[in-house]
């Protein structure tokens, strides 16, 4: 927020403008502690503060953000902004928990739980057989 010259309060509001929905309760644990930002909320506030959603949600590359240039993106990856932004909230809802979910799916740290929950549930079925 330094960078962006912004305060919380800004940032609350400026994500709210992009009608979605955060408490200033769930902004204050972004900073306190490690919780991980919703997609949703990502791309909300790296707009609000101007900086690339990737670096804010996991640290990920640069802190400034792309120039934004549309003509830069790809046209199937343009179109489906574009279409995703047509949607009504009403349908975009389970669109984003989608993503979000698929998302979580191919996350390290999802695969290493699967894998754990695999095997645990592997050695309780060699056990009871």
């Amino acid at each position: 927020m330094a960078y962006a010259k912004i305060t919380r309060p800004q940032l609350i509001a400026g994500i709210r403008r992009q009608n979605v929905k955060v408490s200033a309760p769930a902004v204050s644990k972004w900073f306190s502690t490690t919780t991980e930002l919703k997609a949703v909320h990502a791309f909300a506030a790296a707009r609000v503060c101007r900086v690339d959603p990737e670096w804010l949600a996991m640290g990920v590359g640069t802190m400034q953000r792309h120039d934004g240039n549309p003509e830069k993106l790809p046209a199937r990856r343009l179109a489906l902004i574009q279409a995703y932004g047509s949607l009504p909230d009403d349908v975009r809802a389970p669109i984003r928990a989608l993503i979000e979910t698929l998302a979580t799916a191919h996350s390290k740290s999802y695969r290493e739980w699967s894998e754990r929950e695999g095997e645990r549930a592997r050695k309780r079925d060699r056990e009871l057989a």
